[in-house]
C-alpha cells in the first residue's frame, strides 16, 4: 500500500546515473518544467480525502505547525519516511509540531488538522480514491522508477517540494536535475525518453480525470 504512495509522488521512467557529465541540452528547462507541470496535474485530480491521510497531511502540518527547527529537521528527513513509513524520528517531530504550544498558528489551526486525519480504511471505502489508486497501479511500473531517482539526486528540500506541492521553482530545479542524469546516461535517447514520460503522465491524467468525472456524473 505504501510503495503505492510512494508512485503518487513521482512521474515516468527508469534511469540510471552513471556515466560522464555531459553538456546540458536546450531542451532540458523546459522538459522539466513541462513534466512538473503534468506531476501538478496529478496532484490536483487527487481526492480530497486523500490529503487527510498520513503521510499526505503532514505537509500541512510541516508547513502551518512545525516551529523553524522542527520544519528542517522533518523535511530532511522526509523522503525516508515516506519510502519506509516506519521512522519513529519523523513521527516524533511531527507530535512535537502538532502539540506544539509555540507555534505561530493559532491553536486551532493544528488541532484542526489532527483531528481531520483519516484512517486508511475509511480512504479505501471512498469510491473516487478506488478509482484514482487503480489507474495509478494500474502504470505502476512505468511511473515507480523517478522517486528513486529524486531520492539519489536532489536535496531534502526539493524532494519535500514534490512530496507536498510546495515550490513549484524546486521541483523544476529538482526534475532538471534528474532528466539532466537522464540525458548524461543515454543522450542519444534523451528525447525519445522524455517524449515516452511525457506521454504515459498525459494519460494517466486523462484517464484520471474521465474516471472521477463519470463518477460525480453518477452522483
Amino acid at each position: 500500500m505504501h510503495s503505492m504512495f510512494a508512485i503518487l509522488f513521482c512521474f515516468a521512467i527508469v534511469v540510471g546515473i552513471n556515466g560522464a557529465w555531459l553538456k546540458q541540452p536546450a531542451s532540458i528547462n523546459k522538459d522539466a518544467v513541462e513534466l512538473t507541470q503534468l506531476l501538478e496535474k496529478l496532484w490536483s485530480l487527487k481526492p480530497d480525502i486523500l490529503k487527510r491521510l498520513k503521510p499526505f497531511v503532514y505537509c500541512e502540518i510541516m508547513d502551518k505547525c512545525c516551529e523553524d527547527k522542527d520544519r528542517v529537521e522533518a523535511i530532511s528527513i522526509m523522503s525516508q519516511y515516506i519510502i519506509h513509513t516506519d521512522d519513529g524520528r519523523f513521527e516524533q517531530i511531527m507530535q512535537t509540531c502538532m502539540n506544539s504550544t509555540t507555534s505561530k498558528m493559532p491553536d486551532h489551526v493544528c488541532s484542526s488538522i489532527v483531528k481531520s486525519i483519516v484512517s486508511i480504511e475509511t480512504v479505501y471505502r471512498d469510491s473516487n480514491v478506488r478509482k484514482y489508486l487503480d489507474i495509478i497501479d494500474r502504470y505502476g511500473i512505468g511511473l515507480s522508477g523517478i522517486i528513486d531517482q529524486i531520492q539519489l539526486t536532489c536535496n531534502s528540500e526539493e524532494f519535500h517540494a514534490f512530496a507536498c506541492l510546495s515550490n513549484k521553482k524546486l521541483m523544476e530545479k529538482c526534475a532538471n536535475k534528474v532528466l539532466q542524469k537522464i540525458y548524461n546516461v543515454d543522450y542519444k535517447n534523451y528525447q525519445k525518453i522524455i517524449e515516452n514520460a511525457k506521454q504515459l503522465m498525459t494519460e494517466v491524467n486523462q484517464q484520471i480525470s474521465t474516471a472521477l468525472t463519470k463518477d460525480t456524473n453518477k452522483e
